[in-house]
């Protein structure tokens, strides 16, 4: 996060930012934003090509889950709404749990998001063709992987790097808050808005049973994650979150499932999955039949048995030519 906070803010910004700001900033996104924060004073031209949302930590220091987030042109929160952009994050657990699940109007959906190489949450949107003047941001987070304080930043369209706009201190996790970037009539730092609206009644994996049966839950019974997909893949077990953690791990719906509970697995191919279903470099040749050998580009060859769980001989191995 930036090292310093910019000296000077834009007329139409509030002058009041916080005293001291976080030490590392974001060093890469899934979109290519530059993460570098601008020690100088920003441009004034009306508007910025990308805004988001920051936090240094969440309440359970791995995952923060935002519901809902909007930027809007009037400082009360209401007028246009910018949707148009592309949705940018630190990581994200996958499975439809992308930025864009928390643009799209709908409490019932999330971003599951995941900390960056330097520990810190954020999710917003850029602009590729305009500048685009917010005025206020509303966001509604969990209870559970909420935050308590947050920093509005900006996309400055000069020099290409972010810059701090306002902090929201004192929020409560799984509360909508309203932060007014200009001329507001209450400071957004003490506290949410007066009649927060609260995040949807949530289950969490402990409804699925104990630790042991969420990870027979993953690995055997979640299944395929889409099955549309070229290359399909599956849910695991997720072992990096802590047992207290999984077993307290809000569902977006009233019944878990595996985009709530368990990761995505590898895509299945004949470069990395065998015959068994068990993950392998590449197929090996004794697992052909006589007279077929391995064929090329086994990255290229999904696997198909068992709707792709493991791989069919036929699906790697090609019959050999007659000398």
């Amino acid at each position: 996060m930036p090292s310093n906070v910019p000296s000077s803010f834009p007329s139409h910004l509030p002058s009041l930012v916080p005293s001291s700001s976080p030490s590392m900033e974001p060093s890469s996104n899934p979109s290519s934003v530059p993460s570098n924060v601008s020690s100088s004073s920003p441009s004034t031209e009306t508007g910025y090509k990308g805004w988001r949302i920051w936090a240094a930590t969440s309440l359970t220091g791995w995952a923060w889950d935002v519901f809902d987030l909007n930027f809007y042109s009037n400082a009360d929160c209401t007028g246009t709404k910018f949707t148009n952009g592309n949705a940018i994050d630190s990581g994200n657990v996958g499975g439809g749990l992308g930025p864009e699940s928390a643009f799209d109007n709908n409490v019932n959906s999330q971003w599951g998001g995941r900390l960056d190489e330097n520990n810190n949450f954020w999710i917003g949107m850029t602009f590729d063709d305009a500048l685009i003047d917010v005025q206020c941001v509303s966001f509604l987070d969990g209870s559970v992987h909420g935050v308590t304080e947050i920093i509005v930043q900006a996309l400055d369209s000069d020099n290409e790097s972010w810059f701090n706009v306002r902090q929201g201190k004192n929020h409560v996790a799984g509360e909508r808050q309203n932060v007014p970037l200009t001329n507001p009539t209450t400071n957004p730092t003490e506290s949410p808005t007066k009649s927060p609206t609260k995040s949807p009644t949530k289950t969490n994996c402990s409804s699925i049973g104990p630790y042991w049966k969420i990870k027979k839950f993953c690995d055997k019974e979640a299944g395929r994650v889409d099955e549309s997909s070229t290359y399909p893949s599956f849910y695991e077990f997720d072992k990096t979150i802590p047992k207290k953690d999984l077993l307290a791990k809000e569902c977006v719906h009233a019944e878990c499932d595996g985009n709530d509970c368990c990761r995505v697995g590898r895509e299945r191919t004949c470069a990395n999955t065998n015959h068994k279903g068990i993950k392998e470099p590449f197929f090996k040749k004794n697992q052909c039949k006589k007279g077929w050998k391995v064929r090329k580009r086994l990255d290229k060859k999904a696997c198909t048995k068992k709707k792709g769980w493991k791989c069919f001989w036929k699906d790697c191995c090609v019959k050999r030519k007659k000398k």
